[in-house]
């Protein structure tokens, strides 16, 4: 049961990570939307 519990940690961690990591491109793609689309693809 410790085990399974670990686990279930480090996937909400994960997945913690990865809502991040959406959120941090979506506001990117809207700060890129108000700047212009030329300076993000250079960003990238």
């Amino acid at each position: 049961m410790g085990g399974s519990d670990g686990e279930k940690r480090l996937i909400d961690r994960k997945e913690a990570t990865l809502v991040a990591s959406e959120i941090q491109i979506t506001s990117t793609q809207m700060e890129s939307r108000d700047r212009g689309d030329d300076e993000n693809d250079q960003q990238v």
